[in-house]
């Protein structure tokens, strides 16, 4: 029997800037998630979880 890990995929987040997900979303980055936030400001997310692409809906 192999153990094989699979490759982090991405994931959706919300509440990217409240207590869960602030400590949460630098510990995704670190494991290589790709991670897409859906939230209020981009301003209050923490700097290393800022998006590349920046999407107005």
């Amino acid at each position: 029997m192999s153990t094989t890990t699979a490759a982090p995929g991405t994931v959706l987040m919300t509440g990217s800037t409240g207590y869960v997900g602030s400590n949460l979303l630098p510990e995704l980055l670190d494991r290589g998630w790709r991670v897409r936030v859906l939230t209020r400001s981009a301003a209050r997310l923490p700097k290393e979880g800022r998006p590349g692409r920046r999407r107005r809906g």
